[in-house]
């Protein structure tokens, strides 16, 4: 199943460079993907989006919360 979210607050957000985007949407994306439950993730973070396929809702929440992305 696909999961879209509205992402409204992240722990990255207190990066000083202002260039924590890119990066962080690169580096979690794998780290999302490897939790247990899902099998893919997309994270446009610029623009607010987490897309993740899992085998159920609950799986992309834990692994959205344990990565520090916390949808609206």
């Amino acid at each position: 199943m696909e999961f879209t979210y509205t992402v409204t607050y992240m722990k990255c957000q207190s990066c000083t460079a202002h260039s924590h985007c890119g990066q962080c949407s690169r580096e979690l994306e794998p780290v999302l993907a490897a939790s247990p439950g899902v099998e893919a993730a997309s994270l446009d973070l610029e623009h607010k989006s987490a897309r993740l396929t899992a085998r159920d809702e609950d799986a992309a929440l834990d692994a959205l919360d344990d990565a520090g992305i916390f949808p609206d």
